[in-house]
C-alpha cells in the first residue's frame, strides 16, 4: 500500500526528496537549520488517498482523492470534523475530476476543475443539508481557451486570475474585465525542448499569500523560484542556470531518473516556503526509502526573498502548509496508513 500511494502522488508530481549533500548546500544559505521532530495527528475519519492540505487560523483543510467527499474541513490544533464538501459524482452539483486546492481563507475554498476548465469556490459558512452540500459550491470563471489545462490557477480579487503551465509553460495573469491574459515567460534553458512540450517540462508550484499581495513559483524541474506581485510584476527571479537532463516517456517527463528541485509551495502574509527536493529522482529517493536514510527540507524565506530558516524533516511529505499562530508544519506522510497527517512544531 505504502508504494501505491507513493507512485500514486509521484505521477501528480508532488513527491519530496532529498539528500545529505544536498542538505548540506542549503546550510550554507540559511544561518538558522533546525531538525524537527514530527507527532502523528490521529484524523476522526480513514482518509484514503490525501493529496494536499491547508491551514488558515483554525481551520485545517485536507483534499482526499480517494474518499466519497474530496473535502474535508477540519478544527486546528485540537482535529475535529466541521464539515465535508464536493461529493464525488456525475450529477450536476458534483465533482467529477479531482479538484486542485488554489487558495483558502477563514470562509472559502478556491479549486480549479480542470475537466471545466473552471475555477470555483465553496463557501464553508454552508452546513451539510441531508447528507449534500454541494449547493454550498459556486462557479467563479471559466476561463479561455487560451488558458486551457494550465496547471494552478488562483483568484487574486475579482478582476485578476493567476496561474502556469499554458501557451508554452507561461505564467499568466488574466484580467477578467478585459479578458486579456499577461503571459510572462519562465527564464530556463529549452535546451532542444520542442514546443508542445514546455507546458510539461515547465512543471512547478504556485501559491499567493494570505493578503494576496504576493505570488510565489516554484519549479519541479529546474533549480527555480520566483515571486510576482498581483499584476505580474516580477519581484524576484532565484535562476540556477543549469541545463537539466530531463527523460521522456510516452510524450511525458519520468522522474525515475529525471532530477526534482522543488515539490511544494506555501505562503503565509510575511513569508513563503519551498519544499526542497535537492536534485534528487524518484529511482534515489526509492533507494532512501529502502534505506531508511533521506531526508527533505522546508525553506522559509521572507516576502523580499531573504532566507530565514531551513527546517530538516525526516519523513516523506507529499503536501505540506504552515501555522504561523501555532507554530507548526503540518504534513502529509503517504507513508503512514493510520495516521497520515503529521505536525511538526517549530521556534
Amino acid at each position: 500500500m505504502f508504494r501505491l500511494l507513493l507512485l500514486f502522488t509521484l505521477l501528480q508530481a508532488s513527491l519530496i526528496i532529498n539528500s545529505q549533500e544536498a542538505t548540506s548546500q542549503q546550510e550554507r544559505k540559511f544561518e538558522n537549520v533546525v531538525v524537527l521532530s514530527g507527532e502523528k495527528v490521529k484524523i476522526p475519519e480513514t482518509l484514503f488517498i490525501p493529496t494536499a492540505i491547508y491551514t488558515v487560523d483554525d481551520k485545517l483543510l485536507v483534499i482526499d482523492d480517494g474518499g466519497d467527499y474530496y473535502f474535508h474541513l477540519y478544527s486546528y490544533p485540537k482535529i475535529e470534523n466541521i464539515e465535508l464538501f464536493g461529493r464525488k459524482g456525475e450529477g450536476p452539483d458534483e465533482i467529477k475530476f479531482n479538484p486542485q486546492l488554489s487558495f483558502m481563507d477563514k470562509q472559502f475554498i478556491d479549486f480549479f476543475d480542470f475537466r471545466n476548465n473552471s475555477l470555483f469556490e465553496i463557501n464553508t459558512g454552508c452546513r451539510n443539508n441531508n447528507g449534500n452540500n454541494n449547493k454550498c459550491i459556486r462557479l467563479l470563471q471559466v476561463l479561455p481557451t487560451e488558458l486551457t489545462n494550465p496547471q494552478n490557477v488562483i483568484k487574486i480579487d475579482d478582476t485578476i486570475i493567476a496561474g502556469f503551465g499554458v501557451n508554452g509553460g507561461k505564467i499568466f495573469f488574466y484580467n477578467t474585465k478585459t479578458k486579456q491574459p499577461k503571459f510572462i515567460s519562465l527564464p530556463f534553458e529549452t535546451f532542444n525542448i520542442k514546443e508542445q512540450d514546455k507546458n510539461i517540462i515547465y512543471n512547478g508550484y504556485m501559491a499567493c499569500s494570505s493578503d494576496k499581495s504576493f505570488i510565489v513559483f516554484a519549479s519541479l524541474y529546474f533549480d527555480c523560484y520566483m515571486m510576482f506581485d498581483n499584476n505580474g510584476n516580477i519581484l524576484l527571479n532565484n535562476y540556477k542556470r543549469e541545463i537539466s537532463n530531463l527523460f521522456f516517456s510516452k510524450g511525458r517527463v519520468t522522474t525515475d531518473n529525471t532530477k526534482l528541485y522543488y515539490t511544494s509551495v506555501f505562503a503565509t502574509e510575511k513569508y513563503f516556503y519551498l519544499l526542497y527536493v535537492g536534485g534528487r529522482s524518484t529511482n534515489e529517493l526509492m533507494r532512501e526509502i529502502d534505506n531508511n536514510t533521506f531526508k527533505c527540507e522546508i525553506q522559509k524565506y521572507s516576502q523580499n526573498g531573504l532566507p530565514v530558516s531551513a527546517y530538516i524533516i525526516n519523513k516523506p511529505v507529499t503536501s505540506f502548509c504552515v501555522s504561523e499562530e501555532f507554530k507548526d508544519i503540518i504534513t502529509i506522510d503517504p507513508a503512514s496508513e493510520d495516521a497520515p497527517i503529521v505536525r511538526f512544531g517549530y521556534k
